[in-house]
């Protein structure tokens, strides 16, 4: 190219984004470094910063300004050439404070965590604080911490290209690397401590020790298994078995109810044997004892082997780091050998947990709270009818039933003496309702023995004649009858099996309005809900009307079809399938975790109410009542305690949890139904016939494979956690604000299992599932009310065929909006003077906005500061580092809260994108998002087809299939994205956002989740998005972990402190025009990033723009951003492949015409191209037929009209 005029030289030799960036901002009279080329400009030595004042704008600290500025280097270093220690510093010479102490050390220190992290890392920060930021980052990233090693990858990712950012890096790097050991003579007792504790709060707080420590119980059989799927997968396959081979509906049902039935009762005899397993591994190994056995052994060893593929693959990122900012010439292997043996360090921890298990030895119900054996059960109900018979023969209860005189005469008792049966197994009562006969329901259920739904349509009826004919024997039966003829000194014949007692029992349990009002005072008796009872017959005969029919017709609607079953089930699975991820585990861990610290706190601050008011109250004279509020403050104060005790030992919290299980009274029975956050996971007998013979044994298969992956992604290990700490502690609280015990000491009291046959018991459990269903955000709203069928119309969205693909989470949208107003001060007040939260005491209520005010107000404080650093709604500052808590509900509310406090704090009007903004996320915005976009697609449709457009009409279908497509499709790809990502570190790919609207964009959105490998196997590499703010988009590998970290560009930080949409800086063109011209938007936006940029880093510097009111800061904002969007189009023609690119040529054409409009231009043209594949030439025919129909509309105008 020697010898062409700099103005006759192509675009492309013109100046780049950096350069380009810096002649807008940096003055006229350039500083000494001038000539220094800009990819050199950090790659020299560093010397002691010179003296040079600083602008009156800076809001740099006095001691730091010098080291803002640029001095005068020596010559530039070769970039071949490794990254050593500042000139005159020697390898193990300095520590940390010699960092703060020496400006050689600092400055390079200073420049590296101010460009990793941004401008809150180092503004208003001490030396130390600065130094601090620093280290954690490189203990973090050394100590094998899995968060910091994942972030350092993409941040050298985001500077791979620019040789003075990775210098940057390369010399701070280099300077930890040649740190004084912390055992150095030269380092100091509190240095030596606080590395010690960054070292150690790096490798406690590493999320991957949970993977380790997970997997290392699964190896030594000492995790009981948590999954809930199986037993209706039985009942499933029995389901589509009957219908394939050509059984009718009916006939599947029963066989399908039969077979659950029969593996609920194998399944919880296996569920208490497990927990017996436990107890008794628990008990007979102690100490070295305990790790000397083969289960300890095969854990540790896991632990270890999981631990060192971790930790070599850790240090491998962080040689690797090295290498890449020439700090090292090569990796070290020694280094990931030593690396893999520090995996010693997680068996040590392992083998503590191991010792430590069972240490808070809460009590295992199923184990301490023994059923009645059946015998004793039939040997209570024989000395029950002895004594019975003598009252009715002592005339105490006046004339017995008939059915007694008949045996009383030496009469048979058979099959068809209906009230025998019905008084014998449900007892006999008086007017009143006072027992005089016990039956063998309340003798069973006084015995432990509860009635819990096997089935959805599963009767008590059916639970007791299963008792009889599976656990009683026929010497019970004879026992039983020959109590009768020892009582009356007759003998009793007839031989009645166990099978014709149970027969009968359910033959006859409907025979009679005298039967069925038997049957309502016994489930009055045992509150047993009447829902569960059959009582048709008992409609029909007492009330001598046959409407029972036409009132199912009315409220039970016709099953589904088998093909629309099989999309809401898929749609199950979708919905499954897209919470299958280690992030979304992580974030229901952390928001339970929110959740249930906002609980402690309430309870610790209404125990301190209570114990004031209860003194006072005690001085003042009111002694009992004053004992009573001190008594409860006492017990809220040690089960908060208690709390801590169950979470430091989840192994045997979640043992007895499942202990508990077994022994419920029925409402537990819920937990086992959904999944933390809503998800549901069981299904109906009906629902399973519905699918169909061929649709269920797909289903069944697909359910199998959704099992595993919720394993792996540990779905099922946070629900089993989160559920059993919660459960375990809400029961805990109610026994001892009830009783005055804590969980021990009620379950081992002898009076347990009577006190578990009552309603109040009973209740208790309820309140505590209910709790639990509450704090892991899974209760259902839905019920009879109003309010009930709105929130059951979200929650059932979930099953309409498509729309489940869009609105998946109604069951969590509804919990959070609950939440919300439980915990508003004053809003949760009014919610209950209207008729919400009955049940919750005005205290609690009152206790609950104080907490919250006083978290919020604490938050607030930090938020006029985030602002004004341009950080944006929900993110914070971590250890230097910014992190978006945008998905941590309900840390997120909180955070809104705070943010829209520090307005009024600072005397500002609140601006009304933030109100709009909290609205969408906390209102529904979040629940319809992806539904809005599809009704306005929806709109289009029925519009194009009102006007005749079919043509129009038929792309606007194809485009709302393809969005519930893609959406579907990348839904069950999703737990495959830690994969992808894994895959794409290690290889050292580029992980940013791909603009999948370039290609195909339905394969682009349905591969989101797995790009980097779909890319690899198909040899193909996508262009990266590119935004108005934020330019090329980050990638965020960590968020795989459930940390979203952030790295802000100045456009967004200014956004940011002004409250606008960053997407608003985009192409201002319909979704439709943008899929025209995908690539020019693209470019677009990328030009208006490298504009703004520029502008909006010289204002994150100006001390009065960022103290400015936001109405002076949004009327400069305005004025750049028009001038930037006229100068982006610009840019398309003047800085993007050459004088023949047709970029800007496609932006203005889109930005003037309608898609209709130039699709019929392209189609008079004849040119079958996209806008993108048009040539120069035939853009500009394509443009000129468009200005040209617009002329000649124009000449079509009657004149007339125009006077």
């Amino acid at each position: 190219m020697a010898g062409i005029p700099d103005w006759a030289k192509p675009v492309e030799f013109l100046e780049d984004d950096q350069e380009r960036i810096r002649r807008i901002t940096e003055p006229t009279i350039q500083l000494e470094t001038a000539e220094i080329p800009s990819w050199a400009t950090s790659a020299v030595q560093d010397v002691e910063p010179v003296s040079t004042p600083t602008t009156v704008d800076s809001n740099v600290p006095e001691w730091a300004a010098p080291m803002r500025q640029t001095v005068a280097q020596e010559a530039p270093r070769d970039p071949n050439q490794l990254v050593g220690l500042p000139k005159g510093v020697e390898m193990g010479s300095y520590s940390e404070n010699d960092i703060s102490a020496r400006p050689e050390l600092f400055n390079p220190v200073y420049e590296f965590v101010e460009d990793r992290y941004g401008l809150q890392a180092v503004e208003g920060q001490s030396r130390e604080d600065i130094v601090d930021t620093f280290l954690n980052n490189r203990r973090g990233n050394a100590s094998g911490n899995s968060i910091r090693a994942i972030s350092e990858v993409d941040y050298l990712m985001d500077i791979k290209e620019d040789n003075g950012r990775l210098l940057k890096a390369g010399k701070a790097y280099a300077i930890f690397e040649g740190m004084e050991g912390l055992t150095g003579e030269g380092v100091t007792w509190g240095e030596m401590g606080e590395g010690v504790a960054d070292y150690t709060k790096s490798v406690i707080l590493d999320p991957i020790n949970f993977v380790t420590m997970g997997i290392g119980k699964l190896f030594g059989g000492t995790a009981i298994r948590a999954g809930t799927k199986a037993v209706e997968k039985i009942a499933m396959r029995e389901v589509s078995n009957q219908l394939l081979a050509g059984a009718s509906r009916e006939t599947a049902k029963k066989a399908g109810t039969e077979v659950l039935r029969k593996v609920v009762a194998s399944a919880a005899v296996e569920g208490t044997a497990e927990v017996a397993q436990f107890a008794a591994t628990m008990a007979a190994n102690k100490g070295v004892k305990r790790l000397m056995t083969t289960s300890a052994l095969k854990e540790v060893g896991a632990a270890t082997m999981v631990d060192a593929v971790i930790n070599s693959g850790v240090e491998f990122l962080y040689q690797r780091s090295l290498v890449e900012t020439n700090v090292q010439g090569e990796i070290s292997k020694s280094a990931i050998g030593i690396a893999a043996l520090s995996s010693m360090a997680m068996g040590g921890v392992q083998a503590g947990m191991v010792l430590k298990r069972g240490s808070s030895g809460t009590a295992l119900v199923s184990e301490v709270v023994e059923k009645t054996k059946p015998k004793a059960i039939a040997k209570e109900l024989q000395e029950s009818i002895s004594s019975w018979v003598a009252d009715v023969q002592a005339s105490k209860l006046g004339d017995g039933p008939a059915w007694l005189e008949k045996v009383k005469g030496g009469k048979d008792i058979t099959e068809g003496d209906t009230d025998f049966f019905i008084d014998l197994l449900l007892g006999i009562s008086d007017a009143d309702g006072n027992v005089q006969l016990k039956g063998l329901a309340q003798t069973m259920q006084e015995g432990g023995h509860f009635f819990v739904k096997r089935s959805e349509d599963d009767k008590m009826s059916n639970w007791i004649a299963d008792f009889m004919r599976e656990e009683l024997e026929q010497t019970d039966i004879d026992d039983i009858m020959g109590a009768f003829g020892t009582a009356l000194n007759v003998k009793v014949e007839g031989k009645l099996t166990p099978d014709m007692f149970a027969d009968a029992f359910a033959n006859k349990m409907n025979a009679s309005a005298r039967s069925m009002n038997s049957v309502m005072q016994v489930a009055k008796r045992l509150d047993v809900n009447l829902e569960d009872l059959n009582l048709d017959d008992f409609f029909k005969e007492a009330l001598g009307l046959n409407l029972i029919d036409d009132i199912k017709v009315k409220g039970k609607a016709s099953p589904p079809g088998t093909i629309v079953s099989n999309i809401t089930e898929t749609q199950n699975k979708f919905i499954r399938s897209l919470v299958s991820h280690p992030s979304t585990s992580m974030l229901n861990v952390l928001g339970y975790g929110a959740a249930a610290g906002l609980d402690i706190a309430t309870d610790l601050t209404l125990a301190m109410y209570k114990a004031s008011k209860g003194t006072v109250q005690s001085v003042l004279g009111y002694a009992d009542a004053g004992k009573k509020e001190l008594f409860v403050a006492k017990q809220l104060l040690l089960a908060s305690t208690d709390r801590v005790k169950f979470a430091f030992d989840p192994d045997m919290t979640y043992a007895a949890y499942k202990s508990a299980m077994e022994r419920t009274t029925g409402p537990l029975d819920t937990l086992k139904r959904t999944l933390s956050g809503g998800v549901d996971i069981s299904n109906s007998i009906d629902q399973m016939v519905n699918l169909g013979g061929l649709g269920g044994k797909v289903q069944n298969k697909a359910d199998t494979l959704i099992n595993g992956v919720q394993h792996v992604t540990f779905v099922h290990a946070q629900d089993a956690f989160t559920k059993s700490q919660e459960y375990v502690g809400q029961m805990n609280k109610l026994l001892r604000t009830k009783f005055g015990k804590n969980w021990n000491e009620f379950y081992n009291s002898p009076e347990a299992v009577k006190i578990m046959a009552t309603k109040e018991y009973k209740q208790l459990e309820m309140d505590a599932v209910t709790a639990t269903l509450g704090n892991t955000f899974s209760k259902s709203f839905k019920d009879s009310s109003k309010l009930g069928s709105v929130a059951g119309m979200i929650e059932d969205a979930r099953n309409i065929p498509g729309i489940g693909f869009m609105v998946p989470f109604g069951r969590f949208f509804n919990n959070t909006i609950d939440f919300g107003i439980k915990n508003t001060p004053l809003l949760n007040i009014a919610a209950k003077a209207s008729g919400k939260y009955a049940d919750v005491p005005t205290e609690e209520l009152m206790a609950r906005g104080a907490v919250v005010t006083g978290l919020v107000w604490s938050l607030a404080q930090d938020e006029d500061e985030n602002r004004r650093q341009g950080l944006g709604l929900y993110e914070e500052v971590v250890d230097g580092q910014i992190v978006s808590q945008q998905y941590d509900y309900p840390v997120s509310l909180f955070k809104a809260a705070a943010r829209v406090i520090s307005y009024k704090m600072a005397g500002e009007e609140i601006p009304a994108e933030i109100i709009t903004q909290i609205g969408k996320d906390f209102g529904g915005g979040g629940l319809t998002r992806n539904l809005n976009k599809t009704t306005a697609e929806f709109a289009d449709l029925g519009a194009a087809i009102m006007a005749g457009e079919l043509g129009e009409a038929a792309a606007e279908a194809a485009g709302i299939t393809s969005e519930i497509t893609a959406q579907a499709l990348s839904g069950f790809l999703r737990p495959l994205e830690p994969v992808d990502t894994f895959i794409g570190i290690f290889a050292g790919a580029n992980q940013r956002p791909k603009d999948t609207a370039q290609g195909n964009r339905v394969i682009g959105d349905s591969l989101r989740y797995i790009d980097t490998t779909a890319n690899f196997l198909l040899g193909k590499s996508d262009p990266v998005k590119v935004s108005g703010a934020a330019g090329e988009l980050d990638q965020q590998s960590s968020k795989n972990l459930g940390v979203r970290t952030v790295s802000l560009t100045n456009t967004q930080r200014v956004m940011n402190m002004l409250s606008l949409d960053q997407w608003s800086i985009n192409a201002g063109l319909s979704k439709d025009k943008k899929r025209m011209i995908p690539e020019a938007v693209n470019e677009y936006q990328r030009q208006v990033y490298i504009a703004m940029e520029g502008w909006a880093s010289m204002k994150m510097k100006n001390k009065v723009f960022r103290e400015s009111t936001t109405e002076v800061q949004r009327t400069l904002w305005t004025d750049q951003i028009a001038k930037v969007k006229d100068e982006a189009k610009f840019m398309l023609a003047a800085r993007y492949k050459g004088p023949q690119s047709t970029l800007r040529q496609q932006y203005e054409m889109m930005s003037k015409f309608s898609v209709s409009q130039v699709d019929e231009a392209l189609s008079e043209l004849e040119l079958d191209k996209t806008m993108g594949e048009l040539t120069y030439t035939e853009i500009s025919l394509l443009r000129t037929q468009l200005e040209t129909g617009e002329y000649i509309k124009r000449m079509d105008i009657d004149s007339n009209a125009l006077r």
